[in-house]
Order: C-alpha cells, then sequence, then structure tokens
C-alpha cells in the first residue's frame, strides 16, 4: 500500500507546477542579481598573483638586522617567489600606497620590517607577509642576522603557498543559490501536506493499519524525489542560461540529492512539531536565512566577516564550499563534511518527526 501511496504523491506534487517553477527558477533570478551586484567583489578574488612588485624603503638606522648581505638575499628569494623589490626613497607609507603604483610598501628599520598594503591586496600582501616570513626565519635560525657576516650562503626550502582557483561570481552565485533554494524546499510539499490536514487523510492511514513510520515516509520520500528532480533541473538551467559550471558531476548531483532529502527531513520535522504549516514555513526560513547568511549564500563566504568557527557550524556553508570548490578546483575537502552533515540531518529530523507524530497520535487516542 505504501508504494501506491508514493507513486501517487509524486503525481499530486508534480502537477502543482508553481513549485515545481519556484524551485527552478528562482535560483536562476538570484545569480542574476547578485552575481552582478557582487561582480566586483569577486574580482578581487581572481587577482593573477603570480608576479608583481612591491616597493621597499630602509631606514635611517643601519644598526639593524637587515645588512646589505641579508637584503641582497632577501631580493634574490623574493623574486624566485615571483616578488620584485623596488627600492624607493619615500618613507611615509601612506603617501606610497595613495599613489596607487604599488599594491604593499615594506619599510626596513632597526627592529626588522613593516608591511603596508593597499586596501584592495588582501592577496598580494598575504602572499608578500608569507615569502618575508619564511625568508627571516630561516635567515635568524641561521644566525645571519645579529651580525654573523661571514656566514656561507644559504640555501631556502621554500613551500610556495596554494591559493584557491579563481570563481566567477556567476559559478559561485550559481551554485549556492541552488543550494539555498533547495533547503526551501517544504514549499514543494506545501499542499500535500495541508491537503491531508484538512481532509484527515493522515487519520484514515492510521484506521487503514499504516504504522507512523510507514505514513512519515510516505510523504518524505516522493517529496525527497521530487525536489531532487528539481534541483538538478535547475543545475541544467543555470548551466545553459546562465553559463554556471559545476564541478565533478556525479560528486555534486551526490550532494544534491543527500541536500534534497536532508532539507525535507529538517521541514517535516519542524511542521510535525508545530502542526501548521503557516508557523512551518515562518520558522524553517527564519533558520535558513540565518544559516545562508553565515554559510554565504548572500555575502560571499570567501570574503564573510563571520568566524570560522561559526561558519562551521551552517550546513548551508559546507555544501556550499563542497560544490564551489568542485566547481573551480576540481576537489574539496568539505565534501565529507558535506555528506555527514546531509546524512545526519535527514536521518536525526526523520527519528525526531515520527516520535513526534507518534506522541500526536497516542494523544488523539
Amino acid at each position: 500500500m505504501i508504494r501506491y501511496i508514493i507513486k501517487n504523491n509524486v503525481k499530486i506534487l508534480m502537477r502543482n507546477f508553481i513549485f515545481v517553477i519556484v524551485l527552478t527558477v528562482a535560483p536562476l533570478l538570484m545569480t542574476a542579481i547578485l552575481s552582478s551586484g557582487f561582480s566586483s567583489l569577486m574580482a578581487k578574488h581572481k587577482k593573477d598573483i603570480t608576479n608583481f612588485e612591491v616597493a621597499y624603503s630602509l631606514g635611517d638606522d643601519k644598526s639593524g638586522p637587515v645588512t646589505d648581505e641579508v637584503m641582497g638575499k632577501m631580493i634574490d628569494f623574493a623574486e624566485s617567489s615571483g616578488i620584485s623589490f623596488v627600492e624607493i626613497n619615500e618613507k611615509d607609507p601612506d603617501k606610497v600606497l595613495e599613489a596607487g603604483t604599488y599594491p604593499a610598501f615594506i619599510l626596513f628599520d632597526s627592529e626588522g620590517y613593516k608591511i603596508y598594503q593597499g586596501k584592495d591586496s588582501e592577496v598580494e600582501g598575504k602572499k608578500l607577509e608569507y615569502v618575508l616570513y619564511v625568508a627571516f626565519d630561516k635567515f635568524s635560525d641561521m644566525a645571519v642576522f645579529g651580525g654573523n657576516e661571514g656566514s656561507s650562503d644559504i640555501t631556502l626550502d621554500v613551500k610556495n603557498p596554494k591559493f584557491m582557483k579563481e570563481i566567477d561570481a556567476t559559478d559561485y552565485y550559481g551554485i549556492i543559490e541552488i543550494v539555498y533554494f533547495g533547503w526551501c524546499s517544504i514549499l514543494v510539499g506545501a499542499i500535500l501536506i495541508s491537503a491531508e490536514k484538512k481532509n484527515r487523510i493522515v487519520e484514515r492511514f492510521y484506521v487503514s493499519g499504516l504504522d507512523t513510520a510507514k505514513v512519515y515516509f510516505s510523504k518524505y520520500i516522493p517529496l525527497g524525489l521530487v525536489t531532487v528532480f528539481c534541483l538538478e533541473i535547475g543545475v541544467v538551467f543555470e548551466h545553459i542560461l546562465n553559463g554556471v559550471h559545476f564541478g565533478n558531476l556525479f560528486i555534486t548531483t551526490l550532494i544534491i540529492m543527500l541536500l534534497s532529502f536532508a532539507s525535507m527531513a529538517f521541514g517535516l520535522m519542524i511542521n510535525a512539531i508545530v502542526d501548521n504549516m503557516i508557523a512551518t514555513v515562518i520558522i524553517l526560513f527564519t533558520i535558513i536565512w540565518t544559516m545562508g547568511y553565515i554559510g554565504g549564500s548572500f555575502e560571499t563566504y570567501m570574503f564573510s566577516w563571520v568566524p570560522d568557527k561559526v561558519k562551521h557550524i551552517s550546513p548551508i556553508y559546507h555544501t556550499n564550499r563542497a560544490l564551489v570548490e568542485l566547481s573551480c578546483n576540481g576537489k574539496s575537502d568539505y565534501v565529507v563534511s558535506a555528506v555527514i552533515y546531509m546524512i545526519a540531518i535527514s536521518v536525526i529530523c526523520s527519528v525526531i518527526a515520527i516520535f513526534v507524530s507518534y506522541l500526536r497520535r497516542k494523544g488523539k487516542r
């Protein structure tokens, strides 16, 4: 009997094209709006930092750790790392950076060095900071600093930092809006759930001998399948109409499928607790908006002010990061955590929803 109910519910859901359109068209519209608004911000992430020049100046006090020998080694080392040092006479960092000629300025003095970077040169500043840190660390370990002028030439074992490949604003928002609206999938089942309550369908199922778990899965499975269908159609539309590039198709499809069932289990759990569809939508959208805000659905997670510890609480962050990195890198360390999150949410929320429904059914007897 449960197979017949599942098949019948799928047919009912597929007739409600309004909700199908919401999950397929809404991501397209949001992608167009957000990608145009944040394209300049995302352009920063696409900077080519393979080679660039920085200005430097030596302080008046020559007693510091930066001797001529050290400076020569520093310049050679920086050149090998793609950074060209250009000496200038100006020692005021504000004047140097306001000119806009160099993304960063280094002032060497008696205490060592200070790095100043332009407001739009965070990426170059990070690389420069890394290079100088490695060089100074190696030099000081070998006692070059402190006046050991007789030291022999130093060979540095350098590990260049790996930067995430650039991601286009359209690709980023095309991916994460699929995720965001996927979490709003309870909309797909709104009419079905409301109709069942209005016509007392669930009570009839109980009378016919179906237990609470079977009644739950008779809704959960078709709702999840329809959500998967809608999101996958959305993926195809995003690729064709907006030119969004998705990563590994198998892993991407797997994550979207798990996301669909996790989001539906979450929505059905809330509905089982409050037993009111309007309240369910309000509560769900409040939670999803908060998770999306933390996880990068609006402001890109790469440039977000939200601390990483807080970001990792949001399952949307794990899913966003996994799919975005699959798109631009071809792999992601967040695939496993995203999958675990989705499976855990599906199982835990389903158990809670069944338990709450069982208690409510028992209380009506």
